[in-house]
């Protein structure tokens, strides 16, 4: 973990295939089995693939946020939501690379996310989010 600006940093690398990590993003039906601290995840509309504009609800225990997701770069395997929970505003950008693409030896999957919102929260939040990024990139 760094933090650059305000900003956290987190970066976790697995062996599976970029191509399987990017799906387990893309898909939201497949959130709650990666990032096990979300109970639920909805959808405004009938969509299950991330695409720019889409929105919708992520529930975990008793709190219920609001998401919109911003962008989505499916070639670049990139994309960036805005999590609400009240006035409370999280942005978290996501990318998938493969392991050699970032000068290492080894195969397999890097998984950056950084966090942008009050450092207080995404300090918070940020031990939580890299055993769910963990857990994107393990087989």
């Amino acid at each position: 973990m760094r933090i650059v600006r305000g900003r956290v940093h987190l970066a976790v690398g697995g062996p599976i295939d970029p191509a399987l990590a990017w799906e387990r993003y893309a898909r939201v039906d497949r959130w709650t089995w990666w990032s096990r601290h979300l109970d639920r995840v909805d959808v405004d509309g009938d969509e299950l693939r991330i695409r720019p504009g889409l929105t919708g609800r992520v529930a975990s225990g008793p709190l219920v946020a609001r998401f919109r997701v911003d962008a989505v770069d499916e070639a670049a395997r990139t994309w960036t939501w805005t999590v609400r929970v009240g006035l409370l505003r999280l942005r978290l950008e996501h990318a998938v690379l493969p392991a050699t693409q970032i000068g290492t030896q080894r195969e397999g999957t890097l998984a950056r996310l950084v966090l942008r919102g009050p450092l207080p929260v995404t300090m918070a939040y940020a031990p939580i989010a890299a055993v769910a990024l963990q857990r994107l990139v393990r087989r």
